[in-house]
């Protein structure tokens, strides 16, 4: 049972992790690709350790 809501929960932070990054992608399109790359490995760096310490 754990185990389910463990995943349920990484697939909800996954779809967060899309829908901030195409609304990130709208407001600034002017950004290279290589600008918007870094922070968001960062991000997904962030919610893995998240994701450990849980």
């Amino acid at each position: 049972m754990a185990e389910t809501n463990f995943v349920q929960a990484k697939e909800n932070k996954d779809s967060t992790l899309v829908q901030s990054k195409e609304s990130d992608l709208e407001e600034q399109p002017q950004q290279s690709e290589d600008s918007t790359t870094e922070p968001s490995s960062e991000f997904t760096r962030k919610d893995l350790a998240k994701l450990v310490a849980s």
